[in-house]
């Protein structure tokens, strides 16, 4: 795998590049406490597409461990202090090395299917590699059987692997978190999960 160099990415404001699969008059919604911000169908897939904005969790905190994520896959929350290593991963990375992926503004896109997805998930890995860099690809046992596409504070599943969708995805939503880096993990994040 090819790694990226490190460098700091400039954020840009989440209102810059709207999602184009939602329509405007489709915005989210607010949700009660506990529940997503708001949920908007998209019409990939024969309609098994769904975008969620869920806010930030309160604690982003590092943890050692394991982290049962309460609402799978996660967009934020408690992570590993140690980061996965760009780029597509054969090895199921650990969501909470994920999840601080995402603190760095990268978008993650996940598979989960008890056949490996066939073709499918090769088409996610390539696209992966292909939609430009902070993209992470892995096997995500966590969520139910399908795919998606997560970013900081945003979701998209998906019941088959659309190209424009998770491309369009990504354009609305890679480096706009709380951190900006394309950095490799420190040497001393042993089993970064590199794959």
């Amino acid at each position: 795998m090819g790694r990226t160099s490190s460098r700091r990415l400039r954020p840009r404001p989440l209102a810059a590049v709207p999602f184009a699969v939602v329509s405007a008059a489709c915005g989210p919604a607010e949700g009660g406490p506990g529940e997503p911000f708001g949920s908007f169908p998209c019409d990939a897939c024969d309609g098994d597409c769904l975008v969620e904005h869920i806010e930030a969790a309160d604690d982003n905190s590092h943890v050692i461990g394991g982290y049962d994520y309460p609402d799978p896959p996660p967009t934020s929350g408690p992570h590993d202090p140690c980061w996965a290593d760009w780029g597509s991963h054969t090895d199921e990375v650990p969501a909470e090395r994920w999840v601080h992926n995402l603190e760095h503004g990268g978008v993650v896109f996940l598979w989960n299917c008890p056949d490996e997805c066939g073709d499918e998930a090769g088409r996610l890995r390539e696209l992966s590699r292909d939609v430009g860099p902070l993209t992470l690809a892995t096997r995500y046992s966590g969520m139910e059987p399908g795919f998606a596409a997560v970013a900081w504070e945003w979701r998209l599943l998906l019941g088959c692997v659309e190209p424009t969708v998770l491309t369009e995805f990504y354009g609305a939503h890679v480096d706009r978190a709380p951190e900006s880096s394309a950095a490799d993990p420190p040497d001393d994040c042993s089993g970064s999960a590199s794959g």
